[in-house]
């Protein structure tokens, strides 16, 4: 296969939500083409589209308050 028909593959299967398998197929173009600058562009893209925010839930004083009652003793395990 060339190295175009590796990407489409892989942006098939990245827009059908198999992240794995189109992670594999840029693994192979890594391996076989390490040089390819298209590559890097592809990845910078997915993770844009892809990457899916991690919201927290507790805010930075009640993590604090947690450990302040940690070392105090107070929390039970």
């Amino acid at each position: 296969m060339s190295v175009n028909e590796l990407f489409n593959k892989a942006n098939k299967l990245f827009l059908n939500q198999d992240y794995f398998r189109g992670l594999k197929i840029y693994e192979l173009i890594w391996t076989k083409y390490p040089k390819n600058n298209r590559l890097h562009e592809e990845i910078n893209k997915k993770l844009k589209k892809f990457k899916k925010p991690i919201l927290q839930t507790y805010s930075h004083g009640e993590i604090e308050n947690f450990f302040e009652l940690e070392k105090s003793g107070n929390v039970s395990k």
